[in-house]
């Protein structure tokens, strides 16, 4: 809806053209093509002399800086977000160089800046975009002095991603950015130089002031955030990746959304940006948080018919004490990867039978299944080898090796491999009675590559398959996994948010990983769909965890406020066991904040409201017993009064606190949860 628009503005009319907006004040000078943001917080960092750029798919470059007429033109609006103010920068190029514009936004009740470019192909001829520098800045372009006190929190591509933050005086792991496909863009191999997907923070830890940079639309184009830091002088770019998009004649190509939030608190911004994304992508969080039990990491892929009843019987029997919705059957069913209608002989009475008894002891079914990954060695690829992600060359791409195979990624453009889709999920839902679907490995459809359809980037095809899944299963819960997170939101109602757990505290798959990324990803939870932690491991026996370990993964799942699955046999549990599950039982649905996220890469501390009630969890890191020292303000209480403080493990009476609280030697890998 528009108003009050006003244009014009030659260049030896107006130099510069000033939007403000709750947080600060974008100048941009029509002279130059470059534009400052002067936040109102004066603990947060200045942008100075940034300016915007399309990188064309023959390595051309178009920058808003380069010799060109501009105009502006200004308008009032209302959107979902509200009512707003929107100035548009047209720049019209000179030859046959495309003309594009720059879309700045703000709002009345809102403090972000949303940026945005669209090219309009003017010109005779098609022409491709590799990507949209949405935001870039001469080196310089952030002054931030005592640079190395100040930290980047960065996010993860995908469930199993880590999410951390980490000083400029750092050398970053390798990023995960979308596989290898976005390598020679994202190159992160140097101190101070970090990529993360979707948004990125620079904060200061002890002010928990700084600048959020975030794409806030994320179902056209995979989006990253690029920081690089120099002595003092940090360098940010936001780029928007259209994978060499042709734009025909009379035709226009956007990036996404960008929003700049400069802040005076993290946690707040963290929440700010989750909140406007969930607005923007219409994202869906089902008023209850999942409970059940999973068959994966305890019986893993050699799970029977015979295992999932007896747990099912004890379920049903106990129920009084363990008040689970779903019992959900995960990898081991199928034939192979791609055959999920073919039932291999562990299942002697098929899913569809399975899923009746689960019904008739009053829980609900469930069902893992990977629907965009196609096994080498599947009918599926044997019959329809088309139907998968090629490379230039024709030949399949493999995203992944797994169950002795090489998997390849399922093209969801094809409109044969759609219709298997709908098929398959019609199957699942409407004649196995299946009322919860885990679909996993779901990168393996973001591929970049060769597609049925041309001219289709790997994050529309990607989605384009969640779509065709939600339309077919319609309100059942879809559990997202192993999925790149962005894209997904709006279509699933749940997301694995950390890497996989097992019953080891070190390696791969195992609880001190899970525990690392869950707690980071707090604000996703109940914004933008569900969390899910991944699952609960609390047995005695075929497990390397001790009683402390299984406390701190007990601790972390229940104050993490997201799904709550136990994956243990149960019939074999001893009491004591048992009641781990129990206390956790019903699920709150609050998410607890880690407090120290932005101090340090592994966070520690970690609290959680509870009506007039605060719980704390303290976690020892250490493989040695360590004292700790938790100031009452990092965790937001009044240092000046008195609390009482209760350990809830060891059923113990701390004593009357004032300032700090004294913890004396919490055990490895073990975990106090305070009281207050």
């Amino acid at each position: 809806m528009r108003s009050d628009i006003s244009t014009g503005s030659e260049i030896n009319q107006q130099e510069t053209v000033v939007l403000n907006s709750l947080s600060g004040s974008i100048v941009f000078d029509l002279k130059t093509g470059k534009f400052n943001f002067y936040p109102k917080n004066s603990t947060s960092p200045q942008i100075i002399h940034a300016f915007s750029e399309i990188c064309l798919a023959d390595g051309k470059k178009i920058r808003s800086s380069d010799d060109c007429q501009r105009t502006y033109s200004r308008e009032n609006f209302k959107d979902d977000h509200g009512e707003g103010e929107r100035v548009t920068i047209y720049h019209k190029m000179k030859r046959e160089i495309p003309n594009f514009k720059i879309v700045f936004i703000t709002y009345q009740h809102l403090p972000p800046v949303i940026l945005q470019i669209e090219v309009e192909n003017d010109t005779s001829e098609a022409f491709g975009i590799e990507r949209f520098v949405v935001l870039s800045m001469d080196e310089g372009g952030m002054e931030l002095p005592h640079l190395a006190r100040w930290r980047f929190f960065k996010n993860g591509w995908y469930s199993w991603d880590q999410s951390y933050s980490i000083g400029f005086d750092e050398r970053d792991e390798e990023p995960q950015i979308a596989g290898d496909f976005l390598s020679k863009f994202v190159e992160s191999e140097k101190p101070g130089r970090f990529v993360s997907a979707w948004m990125g923070m620079v904060v200061h830890p002890q002010s928990n002031a700084g600048m959020l940079a975030g794409f806030v639309s994320m179902s056209r184009q995979m989006g990253t955030i690029t920081a690089d830091a120099k002595k003092t002088q940090l360098k940010i770019t936001a780029e928007s990746f259209a994978e060499n998009f042709q734009v025909v004649p009379n035709k226009h190509l956007s990036s996404e959304k960008l929003m700049l939030l400069p802040f005076h608190n993290g946690f707040e911004a963290l929440e700010q940006y989750a909140d406007f994304v969930a607005c923007d992508m219409q994202a869906r969080v089902p008023k209850q948080v999942p409970t059940g039990w999973c068959s994966w990491y305890y019986f893993f892929d050699k799970v029977t018919e015979d295992d999932i009843l007896e747990n099912l019987q004890f379920l049903a029997e106990n129920y009084h004490n363990y008040p689970v919705e779903y019992v959900q059957l995960d990898d081991g069913y199928q034939t192979a990867i791609g055959d999920w209608l073919s039932i291999n002989e562990k299942f002697p009475h098929g899913i569809k039978w399975l899923c009746s008894q689960i019904k008739q002891r009053g829980l609900k079914p469930g069902l893992w299944l990977a629907p965009f990954c196609v096994g080498a060695n599947s009918q599926l690829y044997h019959q329809h080898p088309d139907w998968v992600v090629k490379n230039t060359n024709g030949r399949p791409i493999v995203a992944f090796q797994n169950w002795n195979t090489q998997i390849y990624g399922l093209d969801c453009t094809h409109p044969e491999a759609q219709a298997f889709l709908r098929q398959l999920f019609e199957i699942i839902i409407n004649e196995w009675g299946v009322k919860y679907v885990k679909i996993d490995f779901l990168f393996a459809a973001a591929l970049r590559g060769q597609r049925f359809r041309a001219n289709v980037t790997s994050i529309e095809a990607y989605r384009k398959g969640l779509e065709i899944i939600r339309q077919t299963v319609g309100d059942k819960f879809i559990l997202g996994c192993g999925a790149p997170l962005g894209p997904a939101v709006g279509l699933v109602d749940g997301m694995r948010i950390s890497e996989d757990v097992g019953p080891v505290w070190y390696g791969n798959c195992s609880a001190s990983v899970a525990i690392k990324a869950t707690l980071p990803r707090y604000f996703l939870h109940r914004r933008l769909w569900n969390n899910d932690p991944d699952c609960l491991l609390v047995r005695q026996s075929n497990t390397q965890l001790n009683e402390e370990e299984v406390r701190s993964l007990t601790t972390v799942l229940a104050l993490s406020g997201g799904a709550l699955f136990l994956s243990d046999d149960l019939p074999s549990l001893s009491e004591k066991r048992k009641r781990l599950f129990q206390i956790v039982l019903p699920v709150s649905s609050q998410s607890a904040i880690p407090v120290d996220i932005f101090e340090q890469r592994v966070p520690q501390v970690f609290a959680s409201k509870r009506g007039e009630q605060l719980l704390v969890g303290v976690i020892n890191w250490e493989d040695k017993p360590v004292d700790f020292e938790l100031s009452l303000e990092k965790i937001g209480l009044d240092k000046r009064k008195t609390f009482h403080v209760f350990e809830f493990w060891e059923e113990s009476y701390l004593g009357c606190f004032q300032e700090s609280i004294q913890l004396c030697r919490i055990p490895p890998h073990g975990t106090k949860l305070l009281s207050l």
